[in-house]
């Protein structure tokens, strides 16, 4: 590891403050370093080795590093890829977290989880935290050289099976010189190994995609059932639907059927008051006490005191508010039941009247009262 950077700064905090001073020509040079080391076979797989730079402060020590390295199957913006090594697109995060306070640079070195939070005026910090840590960044690209030679002796498919098993493994954050061992050790484990390596993958990822089947032929049958139960549910809104309007037209031909009688039967009724009128003279000597009687004009209903005569005695007890001639063969329609053959309903207005009038002026006919 290079020395660690001491600064004295005045502002209030010192997080920045350690700059390294690097022209760009300089950190060009220093990226170039990293890829220095060709990867080419890694680097073909769907498999990212992401690290995290990081700054820890302690009074006057600034310590720039780079820790909480895991494989994974996908980049991790603001985070250094060492199968790809752009130290430009690399963002400086706020610390390093550990379970007790890191003393010295050694400790920090060590760093395996970093505090999330990214400061993004970082430039100079990244290529600091490569400086101190371009020793550990050495023995990493050592140990991933010879795992790319390892993984160039495979096929296709087996490189993707190798490339699963260092994500799932490797995915927990640790420190370079942590990643550098383990990588280390994986790749004295795949020489010997090898095949049943392979082999566990393969039957894994068949496994798993026996599980996506399974998965998806479940999921199908759950679709094509719930596709059956919407039929189902269509065809009986279906039938319901065929069976209302059945219903609804039996109701309607009902109603048109018994409206034509009701119809029939208004037209008798009128005709029937309106010969009542006609023959009133010819009958008015035939009227009795309690006789029901009703006039032509205002279509007040009453009942027959004394007869005198051609003059008559009414005890008059309503009017219907409709045109003259109401109980004379000028019924509406509408004052017939919708239900009941014959059967009218119409509303009156209540009075309590008695007064002599001509027997041209009433006549017999049928009210409620």
């Amino acid at each position: 590891m290079k020395n660690i950077v001491l600064a004295v700064c005045c502002s209030v905090t010192l997080l920045g403050c350690g700059s390294t001073g690097k022209t760009v020509n300089e950190k060009a040079t220093m990226n170039n370093t990293l890829t220095n080391t060709p990867l080419t076979h890694l680097q073909s797989l769907d498999l990212y080795l992401n690290t995290r730079a990081f700054t820890y402060q302690d009074i006057l020590l600034l310590e720039n590093g780079f820790g909480d390295i895991r494989f994974s199957n996908k980049p991790v913006n603001g985070w250094l890829d060492v199968i790809r090594p752009d130290l430009n697109a690399t963002k400086l995060t706020a610390g390093c977290r550990q379970p007790t306070k890191i003393d010295g640079t050694e400790e920090a070195s060590n760093c395996s989880r970093v505090v999330s939070a990214q400061n993004q005026n970082s430039w100079g910090g990244v290529f600091s935290a490569y400086e101190n840590f371009e020793d550990e960044f050495e023995d990493l690209y050592k140990s991933l050289s010879k795992l790319d030679e390892l993984v160039a002796t495979r096929s296709h498919q087996e490189r993707k099976y190798l490339a699963n098993y260092l994500v799932r493994n490797f995915a927990s954050g640790r420190s370079l010189e942590q990643m550098s061992g383990a990588i280390s050790t994986f790749n004295d484990k795949f020489r010997q190994n090898a095949e049943e390596i392979i082999a566990k993958e393969r039957q894994r990822e068949e496994r798993r995609k026996a599980r996506e089947e399974e998965k998806e032929k479940i999921e199908l049958a759950r679709a094509q059932k719930e596709q059956q139960r919407e039929a189902e549910r269509r065809k009986r809104e279906q039938m319901f639907a065929e069976v209302r309007e059945r219903e609804r037209l039996k109701q309607q031909k009902k109603r048109e059927a018994f409206e034509k009688k009701q119809r029939a039967e208004h037209k008798l009724v009128n005709e029937i008051a309106k010969n009542w009128w006609d023959t009133r003279t010819a009958s008015y000597e035939n009227r009795e006490v309690g006789d029901r009687i009703c006039s032509f004009k205002g279509n007040k209903m009453g009942f027959v005191e004394q007869v005198a005569g051609d003059k008559i005695k009414v005890f008059w007890k309503g009017y219907v508010i409709e045109d003259d001639g109401f109980f004379y063969g000028n019924m509406p329609f509408y004052v017939f039941s919708k239900s009941e053959l014959g059967v009218t309903n119409y509303t009156y207005t209540k009075i309590s009247d008695t007064t002599w009038v001509s027997a041209t002026d009433v006549g017999r006919c049928v009210h409620e009262l």
